[in-house]
């Protein structure tokens, strides 16, 4: 994809070093997460002589367990707040200057690093080009979350000193720590017992079990390796069930775990493991259908619908509780605890004979304020069923 860095698209502009982009506006409402982060979205690859994308994450994001709003109760939702996205500290401080002049509190101000020892920024020659993602996932009450999408009442500047500034980068950030040594790990018998037990319940079809991998290395390292991460975020783990070459890079040689998924009663894939949302190792996590030609997400579940799901396979199980089980099928046939795949063209859906891949993220771990790490995991399974035993 060719872009010129004039172009003003909203995912790939240009920023100079005394340059900020601030938002105000107010926070999401009520859910599960949210974030606000830049990102590195478009390089020029001087071999391939044009620009690249990237969607690289350029740092720590500012999420609802960091930001600063005022807030009598505390609560982060549904309060005003200024983000301030710069590469610059005196540009910084002009821009808290001018907003305090304007009568809004240093309460609710915060900064977005872009640290300009890990991009090239500028206006002219081939500069890197940025974007903009703010998240929020699993809202309280949706109607709000659609009416906020609709007019979330922010405006968006774009600062420019009108003349030269003395230069003073902002460092890189020092980047959160995942994990806090404690692990999932004392429940994998339990998940073991899980995986006998649906392979017991569905015994008369063939079972295949795809292995799930660490699907991203983080914006920084991705970027060093010219990796696309499509958006990555430092307040998730991602695991897939396909190799990350496989799908970012489309290497046709390593994408044998993914799968067509037929409709008929007798294929579905069933995904079950550890709730890390109940364990506390997440804020939430989740699992995503996509389609690996388009790698279009047309269906999820998330931990908070999993409760009460693997007591299907082990009722009486005293861990079951820290576990989940959940069908993915073309139709549920009644079954309460199945996610059904829509088929249909591109974002619509997934074709009857295309390929499709499994996608989880593992958000938040509230005593770190970052994702959780990976070896402290228990890692999400897979089965696929289909007739022919």
């Amino acid at each position: 994809m060719k872009v010129d860095p004039r172009s003003g698209l909203a995912f790939a502009y240009p920023l100079r070093h005394d340059e900020a982009i601030v938002q105000v506006g107010r926070t999401p409402p009520e859910a599960g997460f949210f974030s606000y982060q830049s990102y590195l979205t478009m390089r020029y690859d001087s071999d391939l002589k044009k620009y690249v994308t990237f969607l690289n994450s350029i740092g720590d994001t500012i999420n609802n367990l960091t930001i600063k709003t005022k807030s009598a109760t505390g609560s982060p939702f549904n309060q005003p707040v200024i983000i301030i996205s710069t590469a610059d500290k005196g540009i910084d401080t002009l821009v808290r200057t001018a907003a305090q002049t304007a009568g809004y509190s240093l309460d609710i101000m915060n900064t977005d690093v872009i640290p300009s020892s890990t991009v090239n920024m500028g206006l002219e020659g081939s500069v890197d080009l940025f974007g903009f993602v703010s998240r929020v996932a699993v809202p309280s009450d949706k109607n709000e979350l659609d009416a906020y999408i609709k007019d979330p009442g922010s405006v968006v500047l774009r600062l420019t000193p009108k003349a030269p500034v003395t230069l003073d980068p902002f460092p890189v950030p020092t980047l959160r720590v995942r994990g806090t040594g404690k692990t999932e790990l004392d429940l994998l018998p339990a998940v073991e017992e899980l995986r006998h037990a649906i392979l017991s319940k569905y015994e008369n079809l063939q079972a295949t079990e795809l292995p799930t991998y660490v699907a991203l290395p983080e914006g920084f390292t991705a970027t060093q390796s010219k990796i696309n991460t499509m958006a990555d975020n430092r307040d998730s783990a991602y695991f897939s069930t396909v190799e990350v070459d496989a799908w970012t890079k489309k290497d046709d040689c390593r994408r044998d775990a993914a799968f067509a998924l037929p409709d008929s009663p007798d294929d579905f894939v069933i995904i079950y493991g550890v709730n890390h949302e109940i364990t506390g190792k997440a804020t939430y996590s989740n699992c995503v259908v996509y389609g690996l030609q388009y790698l279009n997400g047309v269906a999820g579940i998330d931990s908070r619908t999993y409760k009460g799901s693997a007591a299907d396979y082990i009722p009486d199980h005293p861990q079951s509780q820290y576990l989940y089980a959940w069908k993915i099928a073309r139709k549920g046939n009644g079954d309460l605890h199945c996610l059904e795949v829509p088929v249909g063209p591109q974002r619509y859906g997934i074709g009857l004979d295309d390929r499709l891949m499994l996608f989880f993220r593992t958000y938040l771990e509230k005593a770190t304020k970052a994702g959780p790490a990976y070896n402290e995991l228990v890692l999400d399974r897979v089965i696929k069923f289909g007739p022919g035993k």
